[in-house]
């Protein structure tokens, strides 16, 4: 009986250790000496060249796109709703799936 307890707990505790550890790790990259100019050459890849205040796209796409990094807006929450009901409809629940729709959908009449 204590074996069954104690190998749950054991593994408890060595994947906390294990994602403090990782988190730990994650903090000594983003110290790093120029952790900015990764971050700067990949904005400006999605800028025209020579123009860095110009963005490539439309600007819908340019909205979307700040929405989704916001995590607050129809963008996001067609994104998720749509791959909540992709994934209902492939483990085969149409019914939970259909019902998701329409509560996102009224939710969204709604307001």
């Amino acid at each position: 009986m204590l074996a069954k307890i104690e190998f749950p707990l054991l593994l408890a505790g060595l994947v906390i250790a294990g994602g403090l550890w990782g988190f730990e790790e994650l903090m000594e990259v983003a110290r790093a000496t120029t952790p900015h100019a990764f971050d700067t050459e990949i904005l400006l890849a999605f800028r025209h060249a020579g123009q860095p205040d110009s963005p490539i796209g439309p600007l819908w796409l340019q909205s979307a796109v700040r929405d989704i990094t916001a995590l607050g807006s129809t963008s996001v929450l067609v994104l998720i709703t749509t791959a909540t009901i992709v994934y209902l409809l492939l483990i085969r629940r149409p019914g939970t799936a259909l019902f998701v729709f329409a509560a996102i959908a009224g939710g969204q009449v709604l307001s």
